[in-house]
């Protein structure tokens, strides 16, 4: 006789299996899924913040840094770099307005201008002093030639009018001749003497244009320097320092 009283129970336990393997199935899914989603998550918070980012018990920080300062004061008009980007030496990191230091060097080079053109103004009338000079000079011979002329006449008739061989009235004549040559003779002596002294007044005023023109190239050379200090570039390395973390 055969005993069937188990067999219903092994009936009920067969279909079980298949359900059991399916549960694990997705199990196994929904793990590996939010394994994908942690690492997609993980590498995203990596890529934008967490490798930039360092943490340890016991750790310090060691960085390299350069002072960037410029040599004139101003308002930053552009900045060239970003942050951590690599610079070459003599790459430009910042630019500073410069319109004010533009406006000084034109300054000077307009002084420059003024004053070469005030010297040669200067140096026009030195020619018209040396003319004036030969005219004085010119002046000054005839003179003397007629106090010449008027001396002898005077010496000539003077012995005559004081025997009557001659009229008295016409040695005063000559007498009167001779004072207006010497009157004409010491005017034109100092009108040598006045354009003497102009030429060499202008002369000195050449030399003062010349020294401000000199003055103004120098400032003109001062405020170039400054337009140039206005571009603050990378001189002394190669590359961005950046920050080293030791642990």
């Amino acid at each position: 006789m055969t005993d069937n009283s188990n067999q219903p129970e092994q009936e009920g336990t067969t279909p079980t299996k298949p359900q059991s393997r399916r549960g694990l199935r997705i199990v196994l899914i929904i793990v590996g899924l939010a394994v994908l989603l942690g690492g997609i998550w993980w590498y995203y918070r990596h890529v934008t913040y967490g490798q930039y980012m360092q943490s340890t018990d016991n750790a310090y920080v060691a960085a390299d840094s350069v002072v960037i300062s410029s040599k004139v004061a101003g308002y930053v008009e552009e900045v060239f770099v970003g942050e951590n980007e690599q610079v070459a030496r003599g790459g430009a990191l910042v630019q500073l307005d410069l319109r004010d230091y533009q406006a000084q060097a034109q300054q000077a080079r307009a002084q420059i201008a003024a004053t070469l053109a005030g010297a040669d103004t200067i140096r026009s009338q030195v020619a018209e002093q040396d003319a004036a000079i030969r005219q004085a000079r010119a002046q000054l011979a005839a003179a003397r030639a007629a106090l010449d002329l008027a001396n002898d006449q005077v010496a000539r008739y003077r012995p005559l009018a004081a025997t009557g061989a001659e009229p008295r009235e016409k040695l005063d004549q000559y007498e009167a001749q001779a004072r207006q040559a010497r009157a004409e003779l010491a005017a034109a002596q100092a009108a040598v003497a006045a354009a003497t002294a102009r030429r060499g007044t202008l002369f000195e005023q050449i030399s003062q244009t010349q020294a401000q023109a000199d003055a103004a190239r120098a400032q003109l050379e001062t405020a170039d320097l400054t337009v140039e200090s206005t571009l603050l570039a990378r001189s002394k390395v190669d590359s961005t320092v950046r920050s080293a973390v030791s642990s």
